[in-house]
Formats: C-alpha cells, sequence, structure tokens
C-alpha cells in the first residue's frame, strides 16, 4: 500500500528536488523526487515505523532523521 503523509521542500534547499514521505509497501519511507518529472533520485525505508510523519534534516545530505508511528493495523493491511 502507498500513502504518500507530506512533501515538502528539499531540506538541503536543491531547488530541483523536493521529499516526499509516507508509507510504501508497509513500511516508512522518504523519497526525494525531481520537480520537473517526478522521477526518483534517492529512497530509503525505515523498517522500524509504517508511516513516517516528519522528517529533520542534519544539514548533511546523507542523514536524515524520521519519526512516524509503527502500527500493527498498517503492517497487517499491507499484505492484504
Amino acid at each position: 500500500m502507498k500513502l504518500p503523509q507530506f512533501l515538502v521542500a528539499d531540506p538541503m534547499l536543491d531547488e530541483l528536488r523536493i521529499l516526499l514521505g509516507g508509507r510504501y509497501k508497509g513500511v516508512g519511507s522518504l523519497m526525494r523526487i525531481y520537480k520537473r518529472n517526478g522521477l526518483v533520485n534517492w529512497n530509503t525505508q525505515i523498517e522500524a515505523i509504517t508511516r513516517v510523519q516528519a522528517v529533520v534534516s542534519t544539514g548533511s545530505p546523507q542523514y536524515f532523521l524520521g519519526c512516524g508511528q509503527n502500527n500493527l493495523a498498517d503492517r497487517t493491511s499491507s499484505t492484504a
């Protein structure tokens, strides 16, 4: 199941990309996508949570802090 939760400007102030967070395939996910064509430039999944609800940049392009929720209902509904 794919549920976008938020869409924000790129934390690294890149004018060409935006950050999309939410749930993808039952786990919390972040995707950095190109504004112009929607292609994924970078993505990650956070197995410990089922939905990313907020993200903060550490000032370095390699590191982000994400928080969200871990619902059993989210995990079971994604396999149905």
